[in-house]
């Protein structure tokens, strides 16, 4: 299951999907169950990738993050 929720979200959304899944699919492949992620466009060149595995409800039905790692990709290969 988590392997389809995976390939579903780098790759929902066409060409981006494709470039995201390029670029992040290893990193995202080797998180642990408890961590969640979401690939977000900035004014950089290449989307960033965020992760976290503290998060929490907001008690109306929403999820929200304390905080996350932002990786990103620099000469090749993603860093944080």
């Amino acid at each position: 299951m988590a392997l389809c929720v995976l390939i579903f979200s780098l790759c929902a959304c066409g060409e981006k999907g494709s470039e995201n899944a390029a670029i992040y699919g290893e990193t995202v492949g080797g998180l642990e169950d408890n961590e969640l992620f979401a690939i977000i466009d900035t004014n950089a060149s290449l989307p960033v990738l965020l992760v976290t595995s503290q998060v929490y409800n907001d008690g109306l039905g929403n999820q929200a993050a304390l905080n996350c790692d932002v990786y990103y990709l620099i000469d090749k290969e993603v860093k944080t």
